[in-house]
């Protein structure tokens, strides 16, 4: 159990040559993790082994931005500029990666899996995501929602609906009905469309001085995760706020939806937010990261750069990546 009186024991690990951007940890192996970084690979770790088992090489390409990375039971999923390059984890040591490019121009933001590993969201510098399925000839197109760069989004369980949640640079909090799809036939899946319905578009500005009324910024989104019915959205303000999905399922309640609670966890942006068992992670430009039960907080720590990503393995360990090549590994006991 995570308290007050746990300590942090902090490794640091030198995996790639490039600032990591990304990191999956496995849903199997509470000892493997994957990261994807500006040096256009992607490394299988083990945490047992204290080594990289296998290496992904995306190949090189004139202008490299690389997002997120996605870690599954047999294959792994790299994001890079407008593209989702697919690797076996189960083949050689350096893998040459199958790509499935999307017809949007823009980059690409995030990939997320949905809880069962089948569907694979793309949040894009437009403002559109792209949900398909990667098992099934499935794609849904979320193409009207954000004004400005969607950054962040994720799949939702509640009650057998097929929802999601996207975020943008717009302030907007929009929860969607994706299941909205049709069959493909014989195109690839990144260049179908299909409207998704939109269940709820909230705007984060209208209630955000409400609860940070020092802030003279508005509330830019970096990050949304949902879980059990919560979904936990962070801000470039330092705020971050926790819906219940029912809030915004409303249809008929044109009220702005009233967060459950809502932590004052950074003095600068925050970038990601995570679960932790029943615990919160935040992580900021402030070069902190801190851990929370609801809005109260159980710990901090320090970091030494500015972080890129922030990620949790098995009951007491979190990954942090930053501007630097390094990876940052603390082990809470």
């Amino acid at each position: 159990m995570i308290t007050e009186k746990s300590t942090l024991v902090f490794s640091e690990k030198n995996i790639h040559q490039q600032p990591i951007t990304g990191i999956s940890a496995s849903k199997q192996n509470d000892n493997l993790f994957l990261t994807i970084s500006e040096d256009s690979t992607m490394r299988l770790y083990d945490l047992r082994l204290q080594s990289s088992v296998k290496l992904f090489n995306m190949g090189k390409v004139d202008e490299c931005q690389t997002a997120n990375c996605l870690l599954s039971d047999t294959q792994v999923y790299g994001a890079r500029n407008n593209e989702i390059q697919l690797f076996d984890i189960r083949q050689d040591i350096i893998i040459k990666a199958c790509n499935q490019k999307s017809e949007n121009v823009s980059e690409i933001n995030q990939i997320t899996f949905d809880p069962q590993q089948q569907l694979i969201s793309a949040n894009f510098d437009s403002g559109s995501t792209s949900i398909f399925d990667r098992q099934l000839n499935h794609r849904s197109t979320l193409k009207e929602g954000h004004d400005n760069i969607c950054f962040s989004g994720d799949f939702i369980q509640d009650d057998g609906e097929q929802l999601y949640v996207s975020t943008g640079f717009d302030y907007k909090i929009i929860l969607w009905d994706y299941s909205h799809y049709h069959q493909i036939q014989e195109q690839p899946i990144l260049q179908q469309e299909s409207k998704a319905k939109i269940l709820f578009k909230f705007d984060l500005s209208t209630i955000h001085q409400q609860y940070a009324p020092l802030t003279v910024s508005p509330p830019v989104i970096y990050s949304a995760i949902s879980k059990d019915n919560m979904i936990l959205i962070s801000t470039e303000t330092g705020q971050v706020y926790c819906f219940k999905v029912q809030q915004l399922k409303r249809k008929k309640n044109k009220k702005p939806p009233i967060p459950e609670f809502v932590i004052d966890a950074h003095q600068s942006k925050v970038m990601r937010s995570a679960y932790l068992n029943d615990k919160i992670i935040t992580i900021s430009n402030d070069q902190t990261f801190a851990i929370w039960n609801q809005n109260v907080q159980v710990l901090r720590a320090k970091i030494k750069n500015k972080p890129n990503w922030i990620e949790t393995i098995g009951n007491n360990t979190v990954l942090v990546s930053d501007i630097s090549n390094k990876l940052s590994i603390f082990e809470i006991v």
